[in-house]
C-alpha cells in the first residue's frame, strides 16, 4: 500500500489543447491557460502515457528546427570542405597537412552522420517515486528498472 506522501509525489498536471497540444506547467498550482483543458497523470501508467505523447510532441516542433540546423550545418560543412579540397591539390600541401585534411573531412562527414540518428527521450521525476518502501532520502535517485514482457508491467501498475 502506497502512503500519501508517495501518492502526491506520483502526480503530473499538464494542459491539453483540443488539438492534442499538450503543456506541462512547472508549478502544478499554475491556472488552466484559455484553450487547454486541465488534467492530472497520477498512476505510473498515466505518466509514462504522458511521456510517450511529450516526446512524440517534442520530437515533431524539434524536427522542422533540425531540418533548418542541418541544413546551415551542410552548407557550412561544404563551403570549408571546398576549401579544404583545394589546399589538398596546392603544390606545397605538406604530406602531414593532407592527414590533417583528411582528417578534416572525414569528422564533418561523421558529424552530419550522427546528426541523422537523434531522439528525443524525455522523463517525469515522479517516475521514480513508484517504491512505497523507499526511505525519504532516497527520492529523486533514478531506478534502474529490470526489463519485463509487456504483460507482467501492466499486471504490476495496473
Amino acid at each position: 500500500m502506497m502512503d500519501q506522501h508517495n501518492n502526491e509525489r506520483i502526480r503530473v498536471v499538464y494542459f491539453e489543447r483540443a488539438d492534442g497540444y499538450v503543456y506541462v506547467p512547472g508549478d502544478s498550482s499554475r491556472q488552466t491557460p484559455r484553450g487547454y483543458e486541465r488534467h492530472e497523470a497520477t498512476t505510473l501508467r498515466e505518466i509514462d502515457k504522458l511521456t510517450q505523447k511529450l516526446n512524440r510532441q517534442d520530437k515533431r516542433d524539434f524536427d522542422a528546427m533540425f531540418e533548418q540546423d542541418l541544413a546551415i550545418m551542410k552548407a557550412n560543412h561544404d563551403r570549408h570542405r571546398d576549401s579544404l579540397r583545394r589546399r589538398m591539390l596546392a603544390i606545397d600541401c605538406s604530406s602531414e597537412e593532407q592527414l590533417f585534411i583528411k582528417s578534416a573531412l572525414r569528422y564533418f562527414d561523421r558529424k552530419e552522420s550522427e546528426c541523422l540518428h537523434y531522439t528525443i527521450n524525455g522523463y517525469f521525476q515522479q517516475r521514480e517515486y513508484d517504491q512505497s518502501h523507499k526511505k525519504v532520502d532516497d527520492y529523486g535517485k533514478q531506478l534502474v528498472m529490470p526489463k519485463m514482457s509487456a504483460r507482467l508491467s501492466s499486471i504490476l501498475t495496473g
